[in-house]
């Protein structure tokens, strides 16, 4: 009897997420600060006329500037808007002025680090959870290939067992049909044999009737 496997595959690939980019919008400002002297008109001129300068107040962000460069370098998208005019001091406003910007300044630094960090780390959780996925997919797809192996040889190993069989059956056939021509045969000849000798035997005995009777007895 052939023997015949039934082989089916589980598990599915699992699809891995994928992470949108994480920006963050800065804001520069600019300040300016005036400054005023006392200029002659002329030298004979007793009228004096007051002239005004403004100049541009530098303020340093080197700090916002790093958490901003390494933003960048960890993929977070970092847009500077339009400047922003603070207008312009005087002498005396101008300190608290400063002091106002660089707060801002500290404000948007640390949203930057924290925009930075959280992205890293749902980076970093989303490359942990990529690797895990890859591995799993990786087992399953070598478990897969290896049951289809294992059934492909299996299947080869059913096909030969069972081209084997039925070359025995047919070789048992052959080897009975021959045995039973042979046995057909010998009982034929035994019959004829039979035949031939029950014959001999009648013929032998109806001379032996004839010979009895033409015997004289006294």
């Amino acid at each position: 009897m052939s023997k015949t496997q039934e082989f089916k595959a589980y598990g599915s690939i699992r699809k891995m997420k994928v992470g949108g980019a994480c920006g963050v919008i800065l804001a520069l400002a600019m300040l300016g600060m005036v400054f005023s002297s006392t200029a002659s008109a002329d030298e004979v001129s007793v009228n004096a006329s007051e002239n005004k300068t403004i100049l541009e107040v530098p303020i340093v962000h080197e700090k916002l500037d790093k958490a901003i460069a390494e933003a960048k370098a960890a993929g977070v998208k970092v847009d500077v808007g339009v400047t922003q005019d603070k207008g312009v001091a005087t002498t005396d406003t101008v300190a608290d002025k400063q002091k106002e910007i660089e707060a801002d300044y500290v404000n948007q630094e640390k949203n930057v680090k924290t925009v930075t960090d959280d992205y890293s780390s749902k980076v970093d959780k989303t490359t942990k959870e990529r690797e895990v996925i890859e591995k799993e997919n990786k087992d399953k797809q070598d478990k897969f290939e290896k049951d289809v192996k294992d059934h492909e040889a299996e299947v080869k190993r059913v096909e030969a067992e069972n081209k084997a069989i039925l070359a025995d059956n047919d070789k048992k056939q052959k080897e009975i049909e021959a045995e039973n021509t042979q046995i057909k045969r010998d009982n034929d000849q035994k019959e004829a044999d039979y035949k031939t000798a029950l014959a001999n035997q009648k013929s032998f005995n109806d001379n032996v009737d004839k010979e009895n009777a033409n015997v004289n007895y006294c």
